[in-house]
């Protein structure tokens, strides 16, 4: 981990601040009476512009984003490359950052590099934002500083770009987000979809994950929700791990169970051939970025579903472990680490 301190932008003159004031005031009077403001905390904002140019997505790479946590004072997000996370004040329209601390993965270019350098020195630059409907701005006394467009939410809440669409939340086409799909038996018989295993599927609020699976699925004592972490699955199966971030499953590990199987078939111990064959036309085949292995990314045959994956890690031969869940939180290559 690295923290990435930005020494913060040099007062302008008032005139300059009130001119600013002015601007991000007009900015959210453009949403009054149409599009409601989507709300700061619990919602997903992906940076769409930095310093007047447009967001960098990198092919294969999460998109760069911020959430911000309710009551903790944490925002976590992306800068596009790695992982950030800090701590962030809010009063009114003021708007401060902490330091932000960050994963230290390479960047896949020079583009992204750049990105991430100029996203952080924002972060650490801005002392105010305006939202307007589902844009939101951060600034400083010299002027705008990035624009993030809220793209998900992370409660049973939507903005409004996202309430004539699909579920903000993110839900599947087959089975609700509150309830899963049926499914009897024990939880080790249960297959792995893009969109989770059996009931439990990505998008589902922590409460409602817990209710379909009786009551055993919690987070640690202790555990920011809001933060990427791991949830406690009492007499879940072995080698079965459940992520969540922004207080919503997020993805189902299965990283040492040769028993969990995939609804095509597919399991740990499996050739890549097969897992070419049962998800013919629908893999993706990437170079790990740590091993001499691969990655299978297979894409959803329902194009409603086109959120979620399932990603198989191989040592190059063999499916050592996989994940399912919704992007980008299936795609981290680090899991919360």
């Amino acid at each position: 981990m690295r923290t990435s301190p930005v020494p913060r932008a040099r007062p302008a003159p008032v005139r300059c601040a009130l001119a600013t004031l002015a601007t991000l005031a007009l900015l959210a009077g453009c949403a009054s009476g149409s599009t409601p403001a989507a709300p700061l905390e619990n919602t997903y904002w992906r940076l769409v512009a930095l310093g007047g140019r447009p967001a960098v997505v990198t092919d294969n790479e999460r998109e760069a984003h911020l959430r911000f946590g309710t009551d903790s004072g944490r925002v976590v997000g992306s800068t596009g490359c790695n992982r950030l996370s800090g701590q962030y004040t809010h009063t009114g329209g003021t708007l401060r950052f902490g330091p932000a601390i960050t994963t230290k993965m390479a960047c896949a270019d020079q583009g992204a590099n750049d990105q991430e350098r100029d996203f952080l020195a924002a972060l650490q630059a801005a002392d105010r934002h305006a939202i307007a409907g589902d844009t939101l701005t951060l600034a400083n006394a010299s002027g705008p500083l990035a624009r993030l467009v809220a793209t998900a939410m992370r409660t049973d809440g939507a903005p409004a770009s996202a309430a004539t669409s699909a579920p903000a939340s993110g839900s599947p086409s087959t089975g609700s987000p509150s309830t899963g799909s049926p499914s009897t038996g024990s939880p080790s018989t249960w297959t792995v979809t893009e969109q989770g295993l059996g009931p439990l599927r990505a998008g589902m609020t922590l409460r409602d994950a817990s209710s379909a699976l009786g009551g055993a699925l919690a987070p640690r004592a202790g555990t920011d929700t809001s933060a990427c972490t791991y949830l406690e699955w009492r007499g879940g199966p072995p080698g079965v791990r459940v992520m969540s971030e922004g207080g919503r499953i997020a993805r189902v590990e299965v990283v040492d169970s040769g028993t969990i199987a995939t609804a095509a078939g597919a399991r740990i111990g499996d050739t890549e051939a097969r897992v070419q064959s049962l998800y013919a036309g629908r893999v993706t085949v990437l170079p790990h970025k740590y091993t001499a292995g691969r990655y299978l990314t297979v894409t959803p045959a329902v194009s409603a579903d086109s959120a979620y994956r399932i990603v198989f890690e191989t040592d190059g031969q063999r499916v050592t472990r996989y994940r399912a869940g919704r992007r980008p939180q299936v795609e981290y290559v680090e899991g919360c680490g």
